[in-house]
């Protein structure tokens, strides 16, 4: 989880309160706030022609408040300020004058009374003469009640007892999220009811069934049970409610039903308990304020970044982590902030590995945001979390100790899932979990090979991924056949060859169902001297795979071709429609229609195509009604204007970047090095060493962060083998890929060979995927005099629209003994 829990969680609590909104004044609640509100609907204290209304902002708004009252006309209203009610905690009141009907109260920015300086208001608000308290229950919406001194005519004072018994989900939401229970109870006499909290009297908290109970007054039938969050007093948040029930006669108790709304009634006693005794199976009240330590412990330090930070200022957030040891048993504890930002946490002695988080509720497991899970190290007791990325983070020495610098490692399974993840210190090896496995598919069987990278000298964050050979089943294979369709539009015939046979004419169409996958099939149109061509189309998208009679393609198991022509019609001409620039080149029939000269020309929707702006069609409707007119057959094609890309490089310790066009070379320069020190190399903003020389050109993708990192000129600076595919480009040029990669081979090794391997993804085969490959499919290019180091780019052409293409740059170099050692860059993969 990163950073889109604290949004997520203000999402989720604004749209809570406008459900509880529509739930509370379905159910005719009147008022519900910080202040005491009265139950009985009283007449208004007038004082003389103005009257006393009171205002509850209930934390919505945090300013200076305001109300702009008026009469019949809304332009002739009267601004008025709010003053705080001493003694009562969020109460503000006004005096306003009888005659107003209408209001809107507001929250101000500055003092001044006019409608600019107004930052938050409600809707336009009706005065009722029987109401004098309005509360707020949304940032624009408001209930009315009355506030004020009672003289208990309309005060009821004899209680009865009611229960409640949640259901298994209200029951498990009250213990993770400590929800509280409520009823909302009144009668035909007082409308406005009462509300009252439940307290626990029978089972377990958090544990089904258990039972709750309340006091309401005897002549109050009418009932609602909720699920709300916050306290009478302070102000309820609403999250659920059941149907409205009437009390029966002989009958106290309600006992929820799975769906929530609807239940039971029974009657309820409760339990006989001797007094000089408590109930063994009342637990204490849960105190979210003491954190759980347990047995031995050992501390350890956490400093959280910005975000983390505001979590815990901005909103109720608090730090915590869950720890555990070999048996995975996660033990969750509230931190303690030490100051200056860190923070601490007691967790068992034994524990090797943790978990930081961001926690919301009374429970330190209720977690919104976590990091990573983390390796606890042997020499380090401090977690640094880093700065944009709140999963990960450094490990190093708290106080007075030598401090060292921690990486994360993790090793994945072919399909992504975590094995194991440590912090290793920088320079040191990882030690990898025991060998995975991965289980047999339909067609192969799989063993483990190894590891995809090293881990050893760890000197940033690394996933290192298990790969496996594969071996086919003898128990199946893949399909062998599958069907082949050619039809012909406008035309009379065509023959067919397969695998260099001998032509065979057809008619109008043919199918074959159990044509070989891999089969080399020629097809050829039949020429016809009362019409014309258009060319071999793929009926499914329009794709024109091509303009010769002749067209040979190899069979992928589903194919459906067309051979399209167009005939002369009496009086008509054909307008087509075509995206010249799609799919390599050859182009996309987007209409096709016959008009007279006469006839209004229908245009096609826009068409789209990656990496282009469409400017229009090359011809208006009057120009190709002129071309019909002429006796001619008109293509329409469409115009574009190539879109420009651009990314920012971010330089530190050298000079160029900027914001620069993407997929075009770029140089960055180092600044000349520090007294004492010397120019070692440029890493990216993850602390991969991208280049050892000062002058570095690359293409960049996407936005990049590159930092020259300088050393003591005595230091010897021990240099990798680097190889990578910097991205592929499927947008500058049309119906093309342009594949960028580079690499750098220290002095020590023997060069052999540098190259770049690509494949269309439906084609991919991961044993085949490698340097030397026999794969027809596979593209293996290479540079035409490479060098142990430089930078290069490969075409690859014919790459039609929507096809995704993934590759992987490679060193080779021969190592001491003479062995042949391949180096593999990480895959990428785009789509045109």
């Amino acid at each position: 989880m990163k950073k889109t829990k604290l949004f997520a969680k203000r999402a989720l609590s604004l749209l809570i309160m406008l459900v509880m909104m529509v739930s509370v004044m379905s159910a005719g609640i009147t008022g519900i706030s910080a202040a005491t509100v009265d139950t009985a609907k009283l007449s208004v204290d007038e004082k003389g022609d103005v009257r006393t209304i009171y205002f509850s902002p209930n934390g919505y708004w945090n300013n200076l408040f305001a109300v702009y009252a008026w009469a019949d006309n809304k332009d002739n209203g009267e601004w008025k300020a709010l003053s705080k009610v001493a003694g009562v905690d969020g109460l503000y009141s006004v005096e306003l004058s009888t005659a107003y009907t209408k209001a809107i109260f507001c929250s101000r920015v500055i003092p001044a009374f006019t409608w600019d300086c107004v930052d938050a208001k409600t809707d336009e608000l009706v005065l009722f003469e029987e109401y004098n308290y309005l509360s707020l229950v949304g940032e624009t919406t408001a209930m009315w009640g009355y506030y004020g001194n009672d003289d208990g005519a309309n005060t009821p004072t004899e209680t009865q007892k009611i229960y409640f018994t949640p259901n298994e989900e209200w029951t498990s939401i009250q213990s993770s999220l400590y929800h509280s229970f409520v009823v909302r109870a009144w009668n035909d006499a007082n409308a406005d009811n009462v509300w009252v909290e439940f307290e626990l009297v029978e089972g377990t908290l958090g544990t089904y069934p258990c039972v709750w109970e309340a006091e309401i007054p005897v002549s109050y039938d009418n009932v609602q049970f909720c699920r709300a969050e916050g306290s009478v007093e302070d102000g309820l948040y609403v999250w659920e409610t059941t149907t409205e029930q009437t009390v029966p006669a002989d009958s106290n108790r309600f006992t929820q039903d799975d769906d929530v709304v609807t239940g039971t009634w029974s009657y309820y006693v409760a339990p006989e308990v001797n007094p000089d005794y408590p109930n063994p199976d009342e637990p204490d009240e849960p105190n979210p304020d003491t954190p759980v330590v347990p047995g031995v412990t050992k501390t350890i330090y956490f400093t959280p970044n910005a975000e983390w930070i505001a979590y815990t200022t901005d909103s109720i957030g608090r730090i915590s982590a869950a720890s555990w040891s070999g048996d995975g048993t996660k033990i969750w504890v509230w931190a303690e902030s030490m100051g200056d930002g860190v923070y601490t946490v007691l967790i068992p002695e034994e524990a090797t590995n943790i978990i930081f988080g961001v926690s919301f509720g009374a429970t330190a497991d209720v977690a919104w945001a976590q990091t990573d899970e983390q390796t606890i190290p042997s020499v380090g007791n401090h977690f640094t979390q880093d700065s944009e990325d709140t999963a990960t983070g450094t490990w190093s020495v708290y106080k007075d100790s030598v401090s060292g610098v921690y990486y994360s490692v993790a090793f994945v399974n072919w399909d992504n899932t975590l094995l194991s993840a440590q912090a290793v210190l920088k320079g040191s090896s990882a030690t990898a979990p025991e060998n995975p496995t991965r289980a047999n598919d339909s067609q192969y069987s799989y063993t483990f090979k190894g590891w995809d990278k090293s881990f050893d000298n760890v000197t940033s964050d690394i996933i290192v991924k298990a790969e496996y050979d594969k071996t086919l089943l003898p128990a199946s294979s893949p399909a062998t056949t599958g069907t082949l369709r050619v039809e012909v539009a406008g035309g009379t015939g065509f023959s067919i060859s397969v695998d260099s046979g001998s032509a065979r004419p057809q008619g109008p169409s043919y199918t074959n169902t159990k044509m070989p996958i891999g089969s080399t099939v020629t097809v050829t149109a039949k020429a016809s001297s009362d019409a014309t061509f258009l060319g071999w189309m793929n009926p499914a998208n329009g794709q024109v795979l091509s303009k010769d009679l002749n067209y040979t393609f190899v069979t992928g198991g589903n194919d459906f071709i067309k051979a399209s022509f167009v005939n002369d019609i009496e009086g008509a001409k054909l307008v087509l429609f075509k995206n010249d620039k799609a799919f390599g080149g050859l182009g996309h029939l987007i209409d096709m229609q016959y008009y007279s000269s006469e006839d209004s020309i229908v245009f096609p929707d826009n068409p789209t195509q990656v990496g282009f702006d469409f400017a229009g069609w090359n011809m208006t409707e009057a120009e190709i009604q002129a071309a019909i007119a002429r006796g001619e057959d008109v293509t329409v094609l469409a115009k574009w204007t190539k879109q420009s890309v651009y990314v920012n490089v971010t330089v530190n310790g050298g000079t160029g970047g900027g914001r620069v066009e993407a997929n075009f070379q770029t140089i960055v320069t180092a600044n000349p090095a520090p007294e004492g020190k010397k120019f070692a190399y440029w890493t990216d903003g993850d602390g991969n060493i991208k280049s050892y020389f000062e002058e570095y050109k690359f293409f960049p993708s996407a936005d990049t962060t590159l930092t020259a990192v300088f050393v003591d000129e005595n230091e010897e600076v021990k240099q990798q083998i680097l190889v990578s595919l910097d991205t592929i480009d499927t947008v500058s040029v049309e119906g093309k890929n342009v594949f960028y990669y580079s690499w750098y081979l220290p002095s020590e090794y023997t060069f052999v060979k540098v190259g770049i391997l690509a494949v269309n993804k439906d084609n991919y085969n991961e044993a085949t995927f490698k340097a030397g490959t026999t794969d027809s499919n596979v593209y293996d290019r290479s540079p035409g005099s490479p060098t142990a180091s430089g930078a290069f780019s490969w075409t690859k052409s014919n790459v039609a629209a929507g096809q995704t293409w993934v590759a992987k740059a490679y060193v080779q170099y021969r190592s001491a003994s003479g062995e042949l050692v391949t180096v593999y860059s990480d895959m990428v993969e785009a789509t045109k």
